[in-house]
């Protein structure tokens, strides 16, 4: 039966062959039948994750509030600097301004506990000029040296003293012979002593007190010492936010904007359906 089966499978031969056939057919025509698409790349530099969040254009302006944001926005990686100046410096300028209010609280404490506690009344808080001469002067001496009427204190060692002396000097002729209490130069070192001398309130003595007297001139020391370098801490951080900034600007002026389409580079790419 060799025969009778030759002629079966030449019989069938071309029924199975037309499925091979028709997927070769396919298969050959496929890559004549894809379509090239155009795809657009950007030949910029990518975004750190925030351009999608600040426009390129608004970099600037967004350095200039938060220092390292428009550079991040553009894709630098100098954004890190900015982030890490401006955090460093918030730290130093809080570490600063905290030490410097506390010792503002411990030398007023000393003033109104020991200097003032004698003279009794309200002894409210002064002005810094105030604190300053009780850091110069041992005493504040007499506000008026009579109760019926103001005569200011003559004794030039003391605060209210040195006052009247200034107030002499600025209005009298001569500083030491005193003209007529009515005149108009007795009155104007008269208006110019009221402005400047501690009143009653104010009074102060660091007689029998010279350790706290110590205590309260090194509070000083480190209260202007430490809001000295909060202020310097302010100056880097207004430098910071300039810097960045014009960091920004710069790039967008050097290399404008690669989202526009004089930017952008087409490449056709074959990409099937």
């Amino acid at each position: 039966m060799p025969g009778a089966s030759l002629r079966v499978a030449c019989a069938l031969a071309p029924v199975c062959l037309v499925p091979l056939s028709t997927g070769l057919a396919q298969r050959a025509v496929a890559p004549s039948a894809a379509v090239s698409r155009p795809v657009v790349v950007d030949s910029g530099n990518p975004a750190l994750g925030w351009g999608r969040v600040v426009p390129r254009s608004l970099a600037p302006v967004a350095s200039l509030l938060v220092p390292g944001l428009g550079q991040a926005a553009l894709g630098r990686q100098r954004f890190v600097s900015y982030v890490a100046i401006e955090g460093f410096t918030l730290l130093q300028y809080a570490k600063d301004s905290r030490e410097a209010a506390r010792e503002r609280r411990r030398y007023r404490g000393l003033a109104r506990d020991v200097s003032r506690a004698s003279f009794g009344g309200p002894r409210p808080d002064g002005r810094w000029d105030y604190y300053e001469a009780m850091e110069r002067f041992l005493e504040s001496g007499e506000f008026s040296l009579s109760l019926t009427q103001l005569v200011p204190e003559v004794d030039t060692t003391t605060y209210n003293g040195s006052r009247w002396l200034l107030a002499r000097r600025t209005h009298w002729s001569n500083p030491f012979v005193e003209p007529p209490r009515n005149s108009e130069e007795y009155q104007r070192a008269l208006a110019l002593y009221l402005e400047k001398a501690a009143r009653p309130d104010f009074r102060w003595s660091w007689r029998n007190a010279q350790l706290q007297l110590d205590l309260y001139r090194g509070s000083i020391e480190r209260a202007n010492d430490s809001a000295r370098r909060a202020r310097g801490a302010l100056t880097v951080l207004l430098a910071n936010h300039l810097l960045s900034a014009f960091d920004a600007f710069a790039v967008l002026r050097i290399e404008g904007d690669p989202t526009s389409p004089s930017r952008r580079v087409s490449v056709a790419l074959p990409l099937p359906h």
